[in-house]
């Protein structure tokens, strides 16, 4: 994309990251707006310290085109740059002001690779309950097709995809959007050479103008659009230190969850996607007894990459009233009520807390209030008697909520559930 001579002035900053500093500059529009710009977040290719970089580009043009004071932040790839552009987006949400941003109309954006963590920020925002994103504006994004099972409740989309292509990343990636019940804005362009950078960057800019004026949010005040750290609200500290306890299971239409090996025919790309990417969310797993005892012996010489690396890397915590001891590395016997143990681990930094296996122990977090997510890989086979299902036939009545469901290419359906909201 092509830089403009037109904004009015662009300062350099490095930005506290989660992992390390990101170098980043702040493009202001010109002419100066009356009332306070909208603020939006670009995640740029490459270096942008001294206008380096074709997103750093962009970031000037649109400033000057959209009227909005764009923070360009450098990214890496990974689980750690999810990281570093998650806590990118909250700066800008707790400094916008100081910039002449209103943070209230808050925009996440990015191209290509960064246009897939753009998608990945908006979706832990959701997940975190802040900060509160009016759109995500996705440029020609590269986003792998298994990236969150569960996209309802994400930030409206603005996504820009190609003709010529066959479906791109950036058209399958709208139209889960939509299927979530996500509102989104797509603008196709013709695949070929030279199809028009600044008439791109024109009618995304539009296109963002449009939906800022239908949404008007109404004014706030200086102190509520920049929130100290002890001033936010309590729904804001508590989503903020709250932890996601997740589990995943492989099941059969019957609901047999015991020895997949002996009834699950196919694993396929969609399904690895999901699984690959509850791993890269997750930074501590719990385990029961027969779980942990079937595991320690298998995995710490296993070869079976890359799941052995991470179960023997990542912290683990032990559920057993019969068990004295752990002896594999990382892993932590709990003391005391389990229940007790995981609504304090819940409200540690950190990222989400995984079940391991351990259908027992599934069961029992979900009747404590403490099963945030329960993702069922449900094969197209009846495994018939003589192997455990996951909720025996005397387990209490639970409503649970169906969040999403998504087919794959083999007939397998990843259905993902959360408990029941109860009223009032």
């Amino acid at each position: 994309m092509p830089a403009t001579p037109f904004h009015r002035r662009s300062a350099t900053l490095r930005l506290r990251g989660r992992t390390a500093p990101r170098p980043a500059r702040v493009h202001w529009p010109r002419p100066v707006p009356r009332a306070a710009a909208p603020l939006l977040v670009l995640f740029a290719d490459g270096a942008v310290e001294r206008g380096l970089g074709p997103g750093d580009a962009t970031g000037r043009t649109l400033a000057f085109l959209l009227g909005a004071v764009v923070v360009s932040v450098s990214h890496v790839p990974g689980r750690d740059g999810v990281r570093d552009a998650s806590a990118a987006v909250e700066w800008a949400a707790e400094h916008g002001a100081e910039l002449g941003a209103d943070p209230d109309r808050l925009l996440v954006a990015g191209h290509g690779a960064g246009g897939g963590l753009a998608a990945a920020v908006a979706l832990h925002a959701r997940d975190q309950g802040w900060p509160a994103l009016v759109r995500q504006v996705l440029i020609f994004p590269r986003v792998p097709s298994g990236v969150a099972p569960v996209l309802a409740g994400v930030a409206p989309a603005t996504v820009l995809t190609r003709d010529g292509m066959g479906l791109d990343d950036g058209a399958r990636y709208a139209a889960r959007l939509r299927h979530a019940g996500v509102e989104v804005d797509e603008l196709r362009y013709d695949h070929r050479p030279g199809d028009g950078a600044e008439r791109i960057l024109t009618d995304l800019a539009a296109s963002l103008r449009r939906a800022l004026d239908a949404r008007a949010p109404p004014p706030r005040t200086a102190e509520a659009r920049h929130p100290r750290s002890d001033q936010r609200t309590t729904r804001q500290q508590e989503v903020l230190h709250m932890r996601k306890v997740q589990a995943g299971l492989f099941s059969s239409v019957d609901g047999v969850i015991e020895s997949p090996d002996q009834w699950q025919l196919t694993f396929d790309d969609e399904m690895g996607a999901v699984m690959s990417r509850m791993l890269d969310e997750q930074d501590a797993v719990l385990l029961g007894r027969v779980t942990y005892s079937e595991w320690e012996h298998y995995w710490p010489t296993s070869t079976d990459e890359p799941f052995a690396s991470w179960i023997n890397g990542i912290q683990k915590y032990v559920a057993s009233d019969t068990l004295d001891s752990v002896g594999w590395s990382n892993s932590t016997l709990i003391k005391g009520p389990v229940a007790d143990f995981v609504a304090r681990l819940r409200e540690e930094p950190g990222g989400a807390i995984g079940v391991a296996g351990s259908p027992t122990l599934v069961r029992s977090l979900l009747s404590a209030g403490l099963l945030d997510e329960l993702i069922l890989m449900i094969s197209p086979v009846v495994a018939g008697g003589g192997l455990k299902r996951l909720f025996p036939e005397d387990y209490a009545l639970t409503n649970l909520e169906l969040v999403e469901a998504q087919p794959t290419s083999t007939g397998v359906v990843i259905a993902t559930y959360r408990p029941a909201r109860q009223d009032g």
